[in-house]
């Protein structure tokens, strides 16, 4: 059985950031003896696009490891489909259908923000070299700042604690089961993507730059990019950051 996670997981009390940490160890040739990397703590969490994560010390799921593949890196939203779906197997456990994914690697309980993704790739000529993915779920945390759209955690929406060390071995086991299915089987990875995406077939408000438009998300390519029908039936597709759903 081919499986992503094999040899066990490193937790630091306290990081930089998951993905550097996994990143230096991977430019010092250090990275095979713990493919999996846990933080309590990070001191300048990164999210998408420069934005910092936020995580109160010892509350939440911080999570980074080293992925190598053959894809090309037109092939590169796979994998934003292969651990989206990951994540949404981990959660479906405690959330059933409230769980939905938001393009391209958000998850949501109904509107709001219980986890992300943050993949960075290593690219030579047209082929990714290697990944480095990191994960954020939010747990025991019990206030955040004001997100668009708003965050929350297993607490806000349960009302107890969780034992964080129990959930990190339910979310490599669940990524490890999506990871043989996307070996064998990823289309079907990429309909149920499409089945979870938020906002899908829904008219809805959209901000392009500074302009307010009314679309409904279609589809996403085959390239990650998200595809909207527009007035007149017109379908456009946009790349990440230039497109924001107005919540």
């Amino acid at each position: 059985m081919n499986l992503l996670f094999s040899r066990g997981f490193k937790v630091l009390e306290t990081v930089r950031s998951t993905n550097e940490y996994i990143s230096n160890r991977i430019q010092n040739n250090s990275v095979c003896g713990h493919p999996v990397i846990f933080a309590n703590y990070q001191t300048n969490g990164k999210g998408n696009r420069g934005k910092k994560w936020e995580s109160e010390a010892k509350k939440n799921i911080l999570m980074s490891f080293a992925f190598k593949s053959s894809l090309k890196l037109d092939e590169q939203f796979k994998l934003n489909v292969f651990v989206s779906i990951g994540l949404h197997e981990f959660l479906y456990k405690y959330f059933k259908d409230l769980v939905i994914i938001k393009w391209p690697n958000d998850i949501l309980i109904n509107s709001s923000k219980i986890g992300g993704i943050l993949i960075e790739n290593k690219i030579v000529r047209n082929n990714i070299l290697y990944s480095i993915i990191g994960v954020g779920i939010n747990v025991n945390q019990e206030s955040f700042h004001d997100y668009n759209p708003k965050a929350t955690s297993f607490f806000l929406e349960k009302g107890i604690d969780y034992n964080i060390s129990v959930l990190r071995q339910e979310l490599l086991d669940s990524i490890n089961s999506i990871y043989i299915k996307f070996l064998k089987d990823y289309p079907s990875l990429l309909q149920k993507y499409l089945n979870l995406l938020h906002l899908k077939g829904i008219t809805s408000k959209f901000l392009i730059g500074d302009k307010k438009i009314t679309g409904k998300i279609i589809n996403v390519s085959p390239e990650g990019k998200l595809v909207i029908e527009l007035d007149r039936n017109l379908l456009k597709e946009y790349s990440y950051g230039e497109v924001q759903c107005v919540f």
